[in-house]
């Protein structure tokens, strides 16, 4: 398996007690889905966790237990630990719909024959939003709403976006040199 066949689920942010418990997030839209993956994989894919719910701490962070993990000298080791599931057990998608990490690497196209590839999608809080390379080596993050995206094609591998003139104002793009 490959960095390219995984996708981040979530991130063991500290020990929670003196047992050996977590504190795990999940980056899961719905965000328990993360204990229905029987193995989470470390971001070098050397190593595998098998996870237990133990308590909600909030909506999207929980107590686990980890393995054989019951002493905190042994949990402070995952501390900070990104964990990764196989793409190939996500669900199927229906036909229309997608998933962020599919938009990673499409090719982006505007009206205004600009042309770039998608970095990253990521979602604050705020809304979604794409983090676009232009051919120019200018980086930009724009809304990914449909105010803005005006097709996306998985098959043939692009993105087009509508950028309107107001766009190129500095207070409404992030800018990245």
């Amino acid at each position: 398996m490959t960095k390219k066949e995984t996708i981040i689920v979530g991130k063991i942010l500290k020990v929670h007690g003196i047992k050996g418990l977590l504190k795990l997030k999940s980056y899961m839209y719905n965000p328990q889905d993360i204990f229905n993956y029987p193995i989470l994989f470390n971001e070098d894919l050397t190593k595998s966790y098998k996870i237990k719910f133990k308590n909600n701490k909030n909506e999207d962070t929980f107590i686990v237990s980890v393995d054989d993990i019951d002493d905190i000298s042994k949990a402070e080791k995952l501390k900070d630990l990104t964990l990764y599931i196989e793409k190939s057990n996500l669900p199927k998608t229906e036909s229309g719909e997608f998933y962020f990490d599919d938009l990673i690497g499409l090719n982006v196209l505007t009206d205004s024959k600009k042309s770039g590839t998608i970095l990253q999608v990521n979602d604050f809080g705020a809304g979604s939003m794409i983090e676009v390379k232009w051919k120019d080596g200018e980086i930009e993050t724009l809304p990914f709403t449909d105010d803005f995206i005006k097709e996306i094609n998985l098959k043939k591998k692009f993105i087009m976006v509508i950028l309107p003139e107001y766009i190129t104002d500095k207070w409404f793009i992030i800018q990245f040199k």
